[in-house]
């Protein structure tokens, strides 16, 4: 029985932990600051705290090399850290206003969604009608780009010489992100 409550455990840390990671991809193209500051943050200090744990990790993992279960140990522990400091960061810092800024658009966009549905194994028809997203890459002064999602109406409006207005807003964490204004 505590065998199967401690693989338990370690499943719904693992399923955090990519849920974590996940949510780094998902909000690089939003934050202003470089996409790796905060997993970087929750990587240096799982590795204080996590590293220890290498044998606790052994009886998921099945495996006796300490170093292979620390690794996992710090992964996991990272995965949960970067999703609670990027969870934390896009919430709106109080007493502080959102700022709308132009930049200068790169990129217009849009893609294709297709609802279907499974006929067989391996074949899929299309069921509903064709969607569309429409998004916009603008460039930072400071190099690099960003993304964001547009309405149709929004999108009709503009051409690539143009310049877009975002929302910037500032995080609680300190690392501002943008969103569609």
């Amino acid at each position: 029985m505590k065998q199967k409550t401690h693989t338990t455990i370690c499943g719904v840390m693992i399923a955090l932990a990519l849920i974590g990671w996940v949510m780094v991809y998902v909000s690089a193209s939003m934050l202003l600051a470089p996409w790796w500051r905060l997993p970087g943050i929750a990587l240096i200090a799982s590795s204080f705290f996590a590293g220890r744990m290498g044998s606790w990790w052994s009886g998921f993992t099945g495996l006796e090399n300490k170093f292979v279960n620390r690794v996992v140990a710090i992964l996991v522990a990272a995965g949960i850290g970067a999703a609670l400091l990027i969870g934390f960061n896009f919430i709106h810092r109080p007493k502080s206003d959102t700022a709308e800024k132009r930049y200068a658009i790169t990129r217009l966009y849009r893609t294709e969604h297709k609802q279907t549905r499974r006929v067989r194994k391996h074949t899929y028809v299309a069921s509903g009608p064709v969607h569309y997203r429409y998004h916009v890459e603008f460039s930072l002064p400071e190099g690099g780009c960003r993304e964001v999602q547009l309405s149709r109406e929004r999108y009709m409006r503009l051409r690539r010489a143009d310049s877009v207005t975002v929302a910037v807003h500032p995080g609680l964490l300190g690392i501002d992100y943008v969103t569609a204004r």
